[in-house]
């Protein structure tokens, strides 16, 4: 086999083996049985039990993931304990990649959260049930980069919004590498300013 076509085999096996473990957050969420009660993207999300449930969903998932990845770095192993390939070793690296992103914490001394901790299911879940008013018709909804009452526009929570699994007609193929590259976690900065 040529160099140009033992590379291009490696790329197309690495591709692969970062993509699989990534294919099940990806597709489960937007069957449709899974999009009741959630508006259709890009509009902003209200805070309810439908939301806290799919993002709880969402949440296992992608903690299930680590399974998919597995997938990979066997077949890879598999396919280098018989003869060393490019295929093999690009799914080992690939699945192994996949692996490392979900294993490695954000901060010192904590475990990975991924795109859906379980303090920000919590303090959405407190903000839907909570009393206190921002104005007289409240109505938290979350919006691309943060938390807002529909009403008078305050600021309530200033964490973006992850991928909610929402159907998303007219992205393309541009759309959905996009989502697979981004593993459901928002293109904004949690920490960034207007």
């Amino acid at each position: 086999m040529s160099l140009l076509g033992t590379v291009t085999l490696f790329i197309c096996s690495l591709l692969i083996g970062i993509a699989l473990p990534r294919l099940p957050l990806f597709l489960i969420p937007r069957f449709q049985i899974m999009q009741s009660g959630m508006r259709p993207y890009p509009e902003p999300q209200p805070i309810d039990e439908h939301l806290i449930l799919q993002l709880m969903m969402l949440r296992r998932l992608w903690r299930l993931s680590f399974l998919f990845a597995i997938l990979p770095i066997g077949l890879g192993l598999l396919v280098l304990w018989q003869e060393p390939s490019a295929f093999g070793f690009g799914m080992f690296l690939g699945g192994g990649w996949s692996l490392l992103t979900r294993a490695i914490p954000e901060l010192p001394s904590t475990l990975p959260a991924g795109p859906y901790p379980l303090a920000l299911i919590h303090e959405l879940h407190h903000m839907r049930t909570s009393t206190e008013p921002c104005c007289v018709d409240r109505e938290p909804c979350w919006e691309v980069e943060a938390v807002r009452c529909a009403s008078c526009r305050t600021v309530l929570l200033a964490a973006p919004r992850p991928d909610l699994g929402r159907e998303r007609p007219g992205t393309g193929f541009s759309g959905r590498f996009r989502l697979l590259l981004l593993d459901g976690h928002s293109l904004f900065d949690a920490d960034s300013e207007d």
